[in-house]
């Protein structure tokens, strides 16, 4: 599942995958990822990294939460 959303300088895709799991024995565990990916919009090369540390200071723990909750909802469908 893929969701977009445009931001002040950036865009934000969040992205969730679920598989089954390769590591547990037995075809029964449930393997899920949640990424959240930033790309910069008029990035400009001698700035170097602080917008986009930026962005991943402001957003690092809202992001954690999001992605606990889309875990939690998927696994409330089983």
């Amino acid at each position: 599942m893929r969701r977009r959303k445009q931001l002040d300088a950036a865009f934000l895709d969040t992205n969730a995958k679920v598989e089954p799991s390769a590591i547990l024995t037995g075809n029964t565990g449930v393997f899920m990822e949640v990424n959240h990916h930033h790309g910069l919009l008029d990035y400009d090369n001698s700035e170097g990294a602080g917008p986009a540390v930026e962005i991943l200071m402001n957003s690092f723990e809202q992001l954690i939460a999001e992605s606990e909750s889309i875990i939690d909802k998927i696994m409330e469908l089983s």
